[in-house]
């Protein structure tokens, strides 16, 4: 009877510890998995904090290296585990205006004004650890690019940075480099004579009896050109040096807007060599023959197809206004009577 009884009470049991036993065992499992999940959160917030304490550490670290010449970078308080991505570091730019690094007004920036950066990094306007001194961008948080920016000055005496500078001293200084400037160019001024543009060519170069945007674009078109140069055009070529350089272009440019009877290079006819003859269809004489020879090849060079030698009276490969006015001013004279000719 009673090893029945017993037998009865040992079946019971397994029948409760059969139903009971997975309620209990889960409740376990999801109390321990709550747990985990938990100390997971509180490792991830650990773990960012010892970062940004590294990230200071590091910038103090190599602001030092300036003065030691070596760059030091500190183990990472917690290495990253391997699933976490590691990123490269996003490179600062400063914009201005930022405040003078030197923070505590010693003259100097150093330990002093990097550790009051360091010891607020990651803190905003509100929080009990944030120091406005230490946010050099104004933006209301110290990040580590507050830190960096005091942390590369490290060691430099505040006279020598743009940003500790009064407005009177910034303007001091903008007025020396001003006076030594100027007194650079009068100097040039003086040095260097203004060269001698009586032999140079009518700067309208296109013969249309105003110098303008056209007369201009030809010298700049072909400038830092010589002959030979594909690009080289000899009409832009005003002081007969073969080159079309900014003494070519300052010269036709000077004289923007004017008139030819204004200039002098344009009423004055230069001296021709003494073989130019302008009869220049050799029949005895200067006539309309001979100007429409020269007007119809007028502004061509040699190289052209509307070139002709015949017309380029003062054998400079061009045909310009110049060999134009010298056919011109011995209309109706006989070859004979002019030297050239005979």
């Amino acid at each position: 009877m009673n090893n029945k009884k017993n037998l009865s009470i040992i079946v019971f049991s397994l029948i409760l510890v059969s139903v009971f036993a997975p309620i209990v065992k889960a409740e376990t499992v999801a109390n321990l998995k709550a747990q985990i999940v938990s100390i997971q959160n509180q490792i991830t917030q650990i773990k960012s904090q010892l970062d940004a304490i590294t990230r200071a550490l590091t910038s103090i670290a190599n602001g030092l290296s300036n003065l030691t010449g070596t760059t030091s970078t500190p183990t990472p308080l917690f290495p990253p585990t391997p699933s976490t991505p590691i990123l490269p570091p996003t490179p600062i730019i400063i914009i201005p205006p930022y405040k003078c690094p030197d923070i505590n007004n010693d003259s100097v920036v150093d330990m002093k004004d990097t550790a009051i950066t360091a010891r607020a990094v990651d803190t905003c306007s509100g929080n009990a650890s944030y120091n406005a001194l230490g946010d050099v961008n104004g933006d209301n948080c110290i990040t580590i690019t507050d830190v960096n920016y005091v942390a590369k000055f490290f060691g430099k005496s505040a006279s020598t940075i743009a940003q500790c500078k009064t407005a009177t001293q910034i303007q001091d200084e903008i007025t020396t480099i001003t006076n030594t400037i100027t007194q650079m160019v009068e100097q040039v001024k003086v040095t260097t004579p203004p060269p001698n543009e009586s032999g140079y060519k009518c700067p309208d170069i296109n013969s249309d009896s105003v110098v303008d945007m056209k007369d201009t674009a030809i010298t700049a078109r072909a400038v830092d050109t010589c002959s030979g140069n594909a690009s080289y055009n000899a009409l832009g070529d005003v002081n007969w040096d073969n080159c079309i350089n900014i003494t070519d272009v300052n010269y036709v440019a000077k004289f923007f807007g004017k008139a030819i009877s204004a200039i002098t290079q344009c009423t004055t006819i230069p001296p021709l060599p003494p073989t130019s003859c302008p009869d220049i269809n050799s029949d005895g004489k200067i006539d309309m023959r001979d100007t429409a020879i020269s007007a119809k090849a007028a502004n061509t060079c040699s190289g052209s197809a509307l070139y002709n030698a015949l017309a380029d009276v003062n054998k400079d490969n061009c045909i310009t206004e110049i060999d134009i006015n010298y056919i011109a001013s011995f209309f109706g004279q006989n070859a004979s009577a002019i030297g050239p000719c005979q």
